[in-house]
């Protein structure tokens, strides 16, 4: 999992402690929303730009000199909130990571919440799995602590939207 935390960590965020994962896909491809065909952005402190581009059911991502590629769907929660999927590859297991993003399309910026698993939140819903990892069990109660942190919280990222087609 190291390798793609490497990579998600230029896709979601400079410090991942842990991560909220699961086992299976939790944002199908009828789930699935796309509010552009292309997304470019970068951190809102760093200079270096990713691009998503839709390709079929999800955004792709690969990084020049990465084997691989990252999938992201993102799932549409109301008010410019969106569950984000990321899955790729990790010693030949798939590898699914999650975060609940905030749009604000008018000022072209995103911010991130939850993507930094709070061991603290072990609990119905919310398993341990691995050293620092929570696996989501109950979507609704991953999105309920997401919710409460985009409306109390500080975010684990912000993003510039440079350009979105």
């Amino acid at each position: 999992m190291r390798r793609l935390l490497t990579f998600l960590t230029l896709a979601l965020t400079a410090s991942l402690g842990g991560c909220y994962i699961s086992e299976t896909p939790l944002v199908g491809a009828g789930d699935a929303v796309f509010p552009y065909e292309t997304i470019s952005y970068r951190e809102t402190d760093g200079d270096e730009i990713m691009t998503m581009v839709r390709e079929g059911d999800a955004y792709v991502m690969r990084k020049e000199g990465e084997p691989g590629q990252l999938e992201l769907r993102f799932k549409d929660l109301g008010d410019n909130l969106y569950l984000a999927q990321m899955t790729g590859e990790q010693d030949g297991k798939p590898a699914i990571l999650y975060s609940v993003v905030k749009a604000d399309w008018n000022k072209k910026t995103v911010d991130s919440y939850k993507a930094v698993a709070d061991m603290a939140e072990e609990g119905p819903g919310l398993r341990k799995c691995g050293d620092n990892a929570l696996c989501i069990d109950d979507l609704d109660r991953y999105i309920a602590l997401a919710r409460e942190a985009v409306s109390g919280g500080e975010p684990v990222a912000s993003y510039e939207i440079v350009e979105a087609k």
